[in-house]
């Protein structure tokens, strides 16, 4: 079972706890049935169990603005102005590539179409891919200009194609960030180039950058792309961790005069994915110098750890007035913990639900709650759902049951 399978990771410290409660969510505060041992195992990396509202710790930074996420999780290791508004500068491309990327999705366009240069992109200030004025580029092109050679005349460029106007293709980016949960952020054009009300917050561009990742894998790999020749023009990427061994593989830097230097930087460490924001920095060297100092602080000093993969048998419990008496539980994602290194043996868990559960059972309806306490944390709960469809017994069976719970405490007559 679920409970006697411990694995070392954590030892033997992690105890669970069967409580009853009286309604889908509302933990009782009766005393525990039984004390047993829960298994964790170290692996798997789906972004599955929720995140804490503040941060696991603390580390002091010289950037303005600044996040360190654990993308597994969703965990925020360290935060510093993390949901204070700043300029995204060249920062802004993620969401331009995911919007575009989106809409190839849905079919409203293809890579392989093109977009005519205007003269307006053609015109646009700051880092280009060098397009000519007139020339009819690839989506798939226009993509890797913004990408690998942050082009903002290709952003432009993606944001006529797309709509016509890139007024009007900012506000679906900023519709879209705020789909997303990044509620903070306000686009007013494709690129990043400075306007007072074009703002965004580390968190927001987090939860871009993570969405991104997730979304469009394979597209998410031109990030990692450390050149672009357009029109004979070799550019290198910007991106300083890509030049390191550390497993770095995206995403986008930016910088502005009054944003400083700035970056979204995702480095993968085995199963483990650091996503770290920076903002308001004094030069290139000292970005790349303070990101590589924050993903080896969270690498080091934090873990991600699975507690259950997707489909695995938790515990059985009893169902009453059901053609069966007892129903496994199930996880039907994989659940993930981030915590300090230092703490894995302080962790523990407790199983909470309503019982016995009442037939007609519905795998498709969580029954039951796995709470994690995690030291630092904010106690998380995941759910649990039966493993299979109970049907409701007839008049006899019922009767039987409800006698033996009532003499013996638990279901008996089976048939």
């Amino acid at each position: 079972m679920f409970w006697s399978r411990f694995a070392p990771t954590l030892g033997a410290a992690l105890i669970a706890t069967c409580t009853a409660f009286a309604g889908e969510s509302a933990i009782s505060t009766q005393s525990s049935e039984q004390d047993q041992v829960l298994p964790v195992s170290e692996g798997e990396n789906l972004p599955k169990t929720p995140s804490s509202s503040q941060a696991l710790g603390t580390l002091e930074t010289p950037a303005t603005h600044a996040l360190v996420m654990e993308a597994n999780t969703g965990t925020v290791l360290m935060e510093k102005n993390a949901n204070q508004p700043m300029y995204p500068s060249s920062m802004t491309k993620i969401m331009t590539v995911y919007y575009a990327l989106a809409q190839v999705k849905q079919g409203a366009r293809k890579l392989t179409e093109t977009f005519v240069i205007s003269e307006n992109a053609y015109k646009t200030e700051g880092s280009r891919m060098f397009a000519e004025l007139g020339e009819h580029v690839s989506i798939e092109n226009l993509l890797k200009g913004a990408i690998i050679q942050s082009g903002n005349d290709a952003c432009v460029a993606l944001a006529e194609g797309f709509h016509a106007n890139e007024r009007i293709f900012a506000e679906k980016m900023t519709q879209m960030a705020h789909d997303m949960g990044a509620k903070d952020t306000c686009f007013i054009n494709s690129s990043g180039l400075p306007d007072p009300q074009h703002v965004t917050t580390p968190h927001d561009l987090a939860i871009i950058s993570k969405r991104l990742i997730q979304d469009f894998p394979e597209e998410y790999k031109l990030f990692a792309q450390t050149e672009f020749t357009h029109n004979n023009i070799k550019q290198g990427n910007r991106n300083p961790l890509l030049y390191k061994n550390m497993g770095a593989d995206g995403i986008k830097t930016g910088h502005t005069e009054k944003a400083g230097y700035g970056m979204v930087a995702s480095v993968l460490q085995g199963d483990r994915r650091i996503i770290v924001v920076v903002n308001g920095l004094n030069s290139m060297n000292e970005r790349s110098t303070e990101l590589q100092r924050l993903i080896n602080w969270a690498i080091k000093e934090y873990d991600s750890v699975t507690i259950a993969n997707a489909g695995q048998h938790v515990d059985h419990v009893d169902v009453a007035g059901g053609v069966e008496d007892t129903v496994s539980l199930v996880v039907k994602n994989p659940i993930y913990i981030t915590l300090p290194r230092n703490h894995k043996s302080q962790v523990s868990a407790h199983l909470v639900y309503k019982k016995p559960l009442l037939a007609p059972i519905d795998p498709q309806v969580s029954a039951a709650k796995l709470i994690l306490k995690v030291p630092g944390k904010a106690d998380e709960a995941f759910d649990l759902y039966p493993e299979k469809a109970i049907g409701t017994a007839g008049f006899f069976k019922r009767i039987k049951s409800t006698f033996g719970r009532i003499i013996y405490g638990s279901n008996v007559g089976k048939t």
